[in-house]
């Protein structure tokens, strides 16, 4: 099982923010995030139809049980909303049911459950996902306007999140390709 622990630091710079950082996301049961929340740098509607795919950090022993997004705009209309998550060759490990109800209620952050526990067996980046099919999909916080494409050379970096986007969806596929390369990188957590 890995280790997730507070450690204090001495001093109050940004590593002190860092240890803060840290303590909330130990108290909200979030294993790893695409990048701290407190970094959102602005919010992007969800195309309808859209996979949107985002890197995130996981360690063997991990236990994922859900996916967290952060809503800012509910959405309206909605014919289907899933979240889950992928492994780094594509593969569909874990999905939700349709919760496209509690994505058009109260904007908040919100986890969407997995149909079942996925219990990771390699350390390395995992894709968080989510799909929307509405007339109007919910509004979503994002980090930069702008992140590099994917890059699969650089496996286990967590340097920065990477993020793929499919069109054409009404669920999540059994494997999703990662060759059209995301430029929104929504923040989405494990928990």
């Amino acid at each position: 099982m890995p280790q997730r622990s507070y450690t204090p630091q001495t001093d109050v710079g940004p590593a002190r923010q860092a240890d803060l950082d840290d303590i909330a996301r130990i108290g909200y049961g979030i294993l790893a995030e695409s990048f701290p929340l407190a970094a959102a740098a602005g919010t992007t509607i969800l195309a309808t139809g859209g996979l949107y795919l985002v890197g995130i950090p996981l360690l063997d022993g991990d236990k994922v049980s859900g996916i967290v997004s952060s809503v800012s705009v509910v959405a309206s209309v909605q014919t289907t909303l899933f979240c889950g998550l992928y492994n780094d060759s594509g593969v569909l490990l874990g999905t939700s049911a349709d919760v496209k109800t509690d994505f058009g209620t109260g904007a908040v952050n919100k986890v969407a459950p997995l149909a079942s526990t996925v219990s990771i067996t390699r350390s390395g980046i995992y894709y968080a996902a989510i799909c929307s099919v509405a007339t109007t999909p919910p509004t979503m916080v994002r980090g930069t306007a702008t992140i590099p494409a994917l890059d699969k050379t650089l496996p286990g970096s967590f340097a920065l999140p990477r993020a793929a986007f499919m069109t054409g969806q009404t669920t999540l596929p059994a494997t999703a390709t990662f060759t059209n390369a995301g430029s929104i990188g929504l923040w989405m957590a494990a928990v």
